[in-house]
């Protein structure tokens, strides 16, 4: 007698599709603690090749570990990232974004970053880790690709690139369609209250 529920949800109302940026620039944003485990070193070597492309920019929002923090200055020093340290109104950051990376592999639930950008009407490319894979349609809404793989990290960032903007709109646009399905919390709300009401 188990039923599997999606997460925690996202506020679909709060989370809403945010309107696109005008200018031709495409930016990838890491949005979560800068760790290894959640794909820190894989997201820094993409941003890393592409360092003489000033028409692609990586931006990185969260708290960052000790360890992290001298690199990150030094990649912020030479253009190769901005850093933000952590910001409470992620969405002015997500609205700057095309799309947003977590390579994580980290054991987490759903992930509030992909369900958060989702909402926002933004393309996401992240692990087939668990917590993460099941926000994603692949080529649909974003890519899936394998852990700790910065070749394939890279090579997804140069597809999403390549496509017309258009294109990545509505890759965006899918994803806010998936998650108002499956993820919004008035949905998993309910969910819950189905299954209390079937044990009561």
């Amino acid at each position: 007698n188990v039923k599997i529920l999606p997460g925690s949800g996202v506020n679909t109302k709060e989370y809403n599709l945010l309107p696109y940026h005008n200018d031709d620039n495409v930016r990838f944003l890491y949005m979560s603690r800068v760790m290894k485990e959640k794909g820190i070193d894989e997201y820094l070597k993409a941003a890393e090749f592409y360092k003489d492309n000033p028409q692609v920019e990586f931006i990185i929002c969260g708290d960052c570990e000790e360890a992290y923090y001298d690199k990150l200055m030094a990649l912020e020093n030479k253009g190769i990232v901005e850093y933000l340290g952590q910001v409470s109104d992620v969405k002015s950051v997500i609205q700057k974004a095309d799309c947003i990376v977590h390579p994580s592999y980290y054991h987490e639930g759903i992930s509030n970053v992909l369900l958060e950008a989702s909402s926002s009407g933004r393309a996401i490319i992240t692990t087939d880790n668990p917590g993460c894979k099941e926000v994603v349609d692949d080529e649909k809404n974003g890519f899936i690709i394998s852990s700790k793989n910065s070749d394939e990290l890279i090579a997804v960032i140069e597809e999403f690139i390549n496509l017309p903007k258009e294109e990545k709109i509505e890759m965006g646009k899918r994803g806010r369609e998936l998650v108002e399905k499956y993820f919004d919390r008035s949905v998993v709300v309910d969910e819950y209250r189905k299954a209390i009401e079937a044990i009561t």
